[in-house]
């Protein structure tokens, strides 16, 4: 098959790629094993991997593999280094092999040779105790080939996770940190969280992590800033002042590639910006427009950002922030939409100033043909806190005024809730409650519920003008279907009868 050419190699690993049964051809590919050409010599072994678990295969080849572990090429080596140990069945007399292979000259085949460690030990653990290969790992750590040296500190953090996995000491994070220069980006990530396994002692040593990171909490690579702030917290627990200066370091950096970076780091990076934006707030409140979404924006993130600007609100940049927010209360995506309306609500009963904007953007939307939006109008409506009478009857003048023609069960819900809520001493209140109530046994569950509550507080607000509507409630859910509503009713009408007071405290709270 050799002499062929290299089209058929390349047809056989297509084939094998794909997961046909070549075992009629099984005694003709272990014969390639023995082929000098690097890519038959890598079809055969491909195929012997694949064939772990037949324990014929694994028979033909390992004489072969044994062989090639002592070529004097490396790639060679390497390559039968992790076809034995691919191989269950041939594993225990390939060990000799891999103990050589750990101190071989090439960092090729070391790096196999770490592999297959793993592997024995998956099927072998008692021979990697006998042979203390995790001694000769933890001495490997100061390898001279960065890749050895991450390959070691995962096999080590594998076999010895029974024990909490790899134990990292002083010596062993200062020659890490030295090193870190050699590492590339995604091994420096692997490297800082096995760092994290030690926690400096003295101040000197916290110092000693901090010299060592500060190049990375500026690096262009916002994965590496990021993992390396987490060590370079965990490695300053006792010294505060230097965490705030980590942060104003990180942020400096990343607020510049923020609206420039995927959609995913994006989110990354607003996921970092969350965990600190409560404590730190006047780090990342110069930079607030930031957090501004673009149109192009996907509904999480939108929402991500809007409730980090909420957290940066300050009266140098309430306005802005608000106009932001409310531009997004007639989102067409629900979770945009709602979560704009409770922010603005939330913001509006803090600053009057912000409540006065929010009344006059959001009355008009109750004009609209989209019952979703309407609902959610009421909802936040509904959630303020007025100071003035004008402004609930401003708002309750506006529901008033329309006859409302939504039918889901949220709508009704949050319209009964406005007019219990900001509606006991407004005269047209009462009308807005009987409408439903003539229907109340057709309504749902939850609809009945709002309605009992609401009854009850504007009773107690503007009791004779509600006694009959209330009497109509209580008759009709006392006897309702739903037990829960049933037994609620029942003992709201007992609390009634010998016990107002307590009932009005319950409403009320």
């Amino acid at each position: 098959m050799e002499h062929e050419g290299r089209a058929l190699p390349k047809e056989v690993y297509s084939h094998i790629a794909s997961g046909h049964d070549l075992s009629p051809l099984t005694g003709r590919l272990v014969k390639l094993l023995s082929s000098q050409d690097i890519l038959s010599k890598k079809v055969a072994c491909l195929y012997v991997s694949r064939c772990r678990q037949t324990e014929e295969v694994g028979l033909l080849a390992v004489n072969c593999l044994l062989k090639d572990t002592a070529d004097p090429n490396p790639i060679y080596r390497g390559l039968a280094l992790n076809t034995l140990f691919s191989v269950p069945a041939v594993m225990e007399q390939a060990v000799p092999r891999l103990v050589v292979g750990l101190e071989d000259a090439s960092a090729y085949v070391r790096r196999a040779a770490v592999s297959c460690t793993l592997s024995l030990n998956q099927y072998h653990a008692e021979i990697v105790d006998e042979l203390d290969l995790a001694d000769k790992l933890y001495a490997m750590i100061r390898d001279q080939d960065p890749i050895v040296v991450v390959q070691c500190l995962h096999a080590l953090d594998e076999i010895l996770h029974a024990e909490g996995g790899i134990a990292v000491n002083k010596k062993i994070s200062a020659y890490l940190l030295k090193q870190l220069p050699l590492f590339s980006n995604w091994d420096a990530i692997a490297v800082f969280e096995y760092l994290k396994k030690y926690q400096p002692k003295t101040e000197e040593e916290a110092l000693m992590f901090v010299n060592a990171l500060d190049p990375y909490l500026t690096s262009n690579s916002i994965a590496v800033q990021l993992s390396a702030f987490e060590l370079f917290v965990h490695a300053t627990q006792s010294l505060s002042h230097l965490q705030t200066e980590g942060i104003t370091q990180v942020w400096s950096k990343l607020s510049t590639s923020l609206g420039f970076c995927e959609h995913e780091m994006t989110w990354t990076v607003l996921e970092w910006v969350e965990k600190y934006v409560h404590v730190y707030p006047d780090i990342f409140r110069p930079h607030s427009t930031k957090f501004f979404a673009w149109f192009s924006d996907p509904p999480a993130l939108k929402v991500k950002k809007m409730k980090i600007l909420k957290c940066l609100v300050h009266e140098s940049n309430l306005l802005d922030i608000y106009d932001e927010l409310l531009g997004f209360c007639n989102d067409r995506n629900d979770d945009v939409r709602k979560c704009a309306l409770q922010l603005v609500a939330s913001l509006a009963n803090k600053h009057n100033d912000a409540r006065k904007v929010l009344i006059t953007e959001l009355l008009p939307l109750l004009n609209v043909a989209n019952e979703a939006l309407v609902t959610d109008v009421l909802g936040a409506l509904c959630s303020l806190n007025f100071d003035k009478s004008e402004e609930s009857n401003k708002v309750l003048d506006s529901i008033v005024k329309r006859k409302w023609t939504c039918v889901s069960a949220e709508f009704k819900c949050n319209l009964i809730d406005v007019v219990s809520t900001h509606g006991l001493h407004f005269e047209p209140s009462v009308y807005i409650l009987e409408d439903y109530i003539e229907n109340i046994k057709e309504e749902e569950a939850s609809v009945k519920q709002h309605l009992l509550t609401a009854t009850l507080r504007l009773f107690f607000a503007r009791p004779c003008q509600v006694q009959d509507l209330l009497g109509i409630v209580f008759d009709a859910l006392c006897q309702d279907d739903n037990p829960f509503l049933q037994s609620q009713s029942r003992c709201y009408y007992e609390l009634m009868l010998h016990n107002p007071d307590l009932l009005k405290d319950i409403i009320s709270s």
